[in-house]
């Protein structure tokens, strides 16, 4: 069985990642949570190249 799953994005994240120039997206698990982050060409303020730009939350219910 496929899970389905709905972004929860999360603007103020979104506009920085594409401030900074984004590569690509991955998905992630962190603590249990799924999290859509993406991968900018610019480091951010403490070096890092990510950013999380979404949540994931599973759908349930039928098709």
């Amino acid at each position: 069985m496929v899970k389905r799953y709905r972004a929860i994005p999360i603007a103020k994240n979104a506009k920085a990642a594409a401030e900074r120039g984004i590569l690509r997206y991955r998905v992630i698990r962190h603590e249990g949570e799924l999290l859509r982050v993406a991968i900018t060409k610019k480091p951010g303020p403490h070096g890092g190249h990510t950013i999380i730009v979404a949540k994931l939350k599973e759908i349930k219910g039928k098709k």
